[in-house]
């Protein structure tokens, strides 16, 4: 009984030393191996003395936790969300790797941005030990579009701003806005106007994101069209004159004034200006930035035309005459006298009565000039094609007056015929066109020379004093190559009140001038031609105007 209590106690204290790796029995049924328990008892209290002493328990899972400063941030790739992840309570960074669990992909750092709206999962992962999840919400930014104004004139002037907005921060520098009417990309900063009214619709859009539609009208421009007189004398000289605004500004100047022309038709005037020798009542109307103005009438009323009643001198001349050049001289001032009244034909001949360099193609008609006239030359003046007037240096401007008197009586005071005149080249070739209007039914004839001015030549001054550059103005270079100066080319009876038009042309390569010829600096000269008697005919009128160029209808004031 006494070695049976012994064993027992032994199983009691060994069942008090046990760890938690479990329980060790043990059974000693022999009492002749008291040796080997000693020894076992022994190890068993050094066991419980290890245990209890120590610190370290090795055996422990470290706990992984993963927190965020932010659950919720905006999807603009610049707001973002702060990981932290502690170890057993302590802050570690490293080597801590963070999971996005949706994509099963690492972060980069300890921070995350986005510019896709959704949820995202994220754990952290250190020496294999998966931390707890957390969620973070990525917000869809929000693109704004707002206009400084929502309404603007369509006359390509008045214009919206835009400002485009993310979440309340401007960036307007950074967005594109496009018009979906005419889907364009303009930038915000270059505005948008028009001149073609109507509704304009636009968006916005920046990193992807479009914004809310907004519209924008441009309302058409009113355009005033108005009139300093609603009724002219139809004399060709008298005129009114148009004004046009555009919401009150005048823009007469970039306007175009429209004629109307029954039943269906019209014409746009050269200026703001109308003048006519018709009697009529005219309707207008005006277009600017493509809208169109109210309508105004203009009433030109009868009254007896007389045409305006000019002349025409053929200066027989020589650059070796030293007296032309005086007659030149009183000339010009016979012409700033008369302005618009003396057109000047100055014809240089070669052989028979002088010598002259710019005699040209045109030298045989000088000589035939004076021929005609059976006089001398030069320095000669031939009114109205027959009535000479020699001029020297003792002489004034009274012989030339008194010639046009004479020419004056010789038309019974007045001019029966009017010149408007369309002229255009081709090359070499001079093509004009020239309408006729007359006050008395009658047969007319008609000639034409082209002169022209600013031609640089020698010229004898006197003694032996020569002017090497000498400026001659009006020399006759080419003429109508049918009929002839003195007769004219038929334009056939002509009626009173009613206009006839005809076309004629000027081949200039057929004339040997002997010098080159600036077309630019010519001009036409041409004169009607009628007679008293049927048989001699003199000049009735004269007309000029620019090659490539034109001349309407004068009258007398």
């Amino acid at each position: 009984m006494g070695y049976k209590l012994e064993i027992n106690n032994f199983e009691f204290n060994f069942k008090m030393l046990s760890l938690q790796r479990g329980i060790i029995k043990l059974s000693f049924l022999r009492m002749q191996q008291a040796q080997k328990i000693r020894l076992l008892l022994g190890c068993m209290i050094s066991l419980v003395w290890m245990y209890g002493c120590s610190d370290t328990k090795s055996d422990s899972i470290p706990i992984v936790t993963i927190s965020t400063d932010e659950t919720s941030i905006k999807a603009n790739n610049k707001d973002k969300a702060v990981f932290l992840v502690t170890v057993d309570g302590n802050d570690i960074t490293t080597p801590v790797v963070i999971i996005q669990k949706n994509t099963n992909t690492p972060v980069e750092g300890m921070s995350f941005s986005t510019d896709s709206a959704a949820t995202y999962t994220f754990f952290a992962m250190y020496e294999n030990i998966k931390s707890n999840e957390i969620s973070i919400d990525a917000i869809d930014i929000e693109i704004v579009l707002t206009a400084d104004t929502k309404t603007i004139k369509a006359n390509n002037k008045d214009m919206v701003v835009f400002t485009v907005k993310s979440d309340d921060e401007d960036v307007t520098s950074a967005a594109t806005i496009i018009q979906i009417e005419s889907p364009v990309s303009i930038f915000a900063d270059s505005g948008f106007y028009t001149k073609i009214p109507g509704i304009y619709t636009f968006y916005a859009t920046y990193n992807g994101k479009k914004s809310d539609t907004i519209q924008v009208e441009a309302s058409a421009v009113i355009i005033s069209l108005s009139v300093n007189k609603s009724s002219i004398k139809a004399n060709n000289w008298d005129k009114s004159t148009f004004t046009v605004k555009a919401d009150g500004e005048d823009v007469t100047s970039s306007a175009m004034i429209i004629k109307k022309i029954p039943p269906d038709s019209f014409i746009a005037l050269d200026n703001n200006e109308f003048l006519t020798d018709q009697a009529d009542t005219y309707t207008f109307y005006a277009m600017c930035e493509n809208a169109q103005s109210n309508e105004v009438t203009i009433e030109a009323t009868y009254v007896e035309l007389s045409f305006l009643r000019s002349y025409s001198i053929v200066q027989i001349s020589s650059t070796a005459c030293p007296y032309c050049p005086l007659l030149t001289a009183e000339l010009e001032k016979l012409q700033k006298t008369f302005p618009d009244r003396i057109y000047i034909i100055t014809l240089h001949p070669f052989g028979k009565y002088c010598y002259s360099d710019l005699a040209g193609a045109l030298a045989q008609t000088a000589i035939d000039f004076v021929d005609k006239l059976n006089t001398y030359a030069p320095p000669l003046a031939i009114v109205d094609l027959y009535d000479p007037v020699h001029l020297y240096e003792r002489d004034t401007q009274t012989p030339l007056i008194k010639a046009l008197d004479r020419a004056t009586l010789k038309r019974d005071r007045a001019s029966m015929t009017g010149m408007a005149i369309q002229s255009t080249t081709t090359g070499g070739k001079i093509d004009f066109t020239v309408s006729f209007k007359t006050i008395k039914t009658d047969n007319y004839r008609f000639f034409a020379f082209i002169v022209e001015d600013g031609v640089v030549n020698r010229q004898a001054l006197g003694g032996k004093t020569v002017d090497l550059n000498y400026i001659n103005n009006n020399v006759a270079t080419y003429q109508l190559t049918v009929g002839d100066p003195f007769l004219g080319v038929n334009l056939g009876t002509i009626t009173a009140g009613r206009e006839s038009t005809h076309a004629f042309s000027i081949d200039t390569d057929i004339f040997k001038t002997g010098r080159n010829v600036n077309l630019s600096n010519c001009r036409i000269v041409c004169y009607t031609l009628r007679s008293n008697d049927g048989m001699n005919y003199f000049v009735d009128n004269v007309a000029s105007c620019p090659v490539n160029g034109s001349m309407r209808y004068l009258y007398e004031k």
